[in-house]
């Protein structure tokens, strides 16, 4: 669920409450806990382009949103994908041009994993949609 924060012509800006899994609550589980702890919110924003909405809203309308299955697929994709394939297409072409050029290929093998890391994440932002959430009435 989400609440409606502010409305303009072209967009819906909402207000996600950060939540927990039980695990997290208790402090124990997946070790994922201390990013909540490293930062912490409350609410976590997100705009919907207007048009993605069916129905009329206001300010402090309850909403519920809605993500189709390729909306998740292109997000993991944006997330791990694009990253994880520049990191390893980074690092053996790093140790290809070590054997190349007869070096020891760690070093060049790790600046350009890195390049190529940072190469993927600059591309999963360009590649995300925005707007990939459909809110629903509640």
């Amino acid at each position: 669920m989400a609440q409606v924060v502010s409305c303009d012509a072209d967009q819906i800006h909402l207000a996600i409450p950060a939540q927990r899994c039980r695990s997290c609550q208790r402090q124990n589980g997946c070790g994922a806990a201390w990013i909540t702890r490293l930062w912490p919110r409350r609410s976590y924003p997100l705009k919907i382009a207007r048009d993605r909405v069916t129905f009329p809203v206001q300010v402090g309308d309850q909403v519920r949103l809605v993500m189709h299955q390729s909306a998740v697929q292109q997000t993991v994709w944006c997330l791990y994908g694009w990253p994880l394939s520049g990191l390893l297409l980074g690092a053996l072409v790093g140790a290809g041009i070590a054997d190349w050029l007869a070096l020891h290929g760690e070093l060049l093998s790790i600046c350009l994993g890195l390049a190529g890391l940072t190469a993927g994440l600059v591309g999963a932002r360009y590649s995300a949609r925005s707007g990939a959430a459909v809110a629903e009435s509640t």
